[in-house]
């Protein structure tokens, strides 16, 4: 379920991706730059401030952390483009969806993001368990 929430803030990202590539590829790989992002983090508005400061309130500041869940939300990011066929209002409505139902949601997904948020789940369920 929070993965879909950071999903619904991300699209403030795209404004700010590189011209050079494709909006999707730009986007991905401003979500996988960790320097790139904190440029578009600082650039991109409130809505983009919210999205990373929900990141930290949800999952703690470990920077690897992030690092995965913007990784899972850029290859996230290329379902919903071919499911939308790159069409932003579609994109919004099928986001609304997923979170009316999270679980079908991810169930949807391919097998390779459900392991990548299901790994990130995981790892956050033991970070939980061994803390005092």
């Amino acid at each position: 379920m929070k993965i879909i929430l950071l999903l619904t803030f991300i699209f403030q990202f795209s404004a700010h991706a590189g011209s050079d590539e494709t909006p999707l590829k730009s986007t991905q790989n401003l979500l996988r730059d960790r320097s790139e992002r904190s440029i578009a983090i600082e650039d991109g508005g409130d809505e983009a401030k919210k999205a990373d400061q929900f990141i930290e309130q949800a999952f703690g500041e470990n920077a690897k952390t992030k690092d995965s869940i913007y990784d899972a939300a850029a290859d996230v990011m290329k379902t919903l483009e071919q499911r939308s066929g790159e069409d932003p209002e579609k994109m919004k409505l099928i986001l609304s969806e997923a979170l009316k139902n999270p679980g079908a949601f991810l169930n949807s997904l391919s097998d390779k993001e459900k392991a990548k948020i299901r790994g990130i789940a995981e790892d956050q369920q033991s970070k939980k368990n061994t803390k005092p």
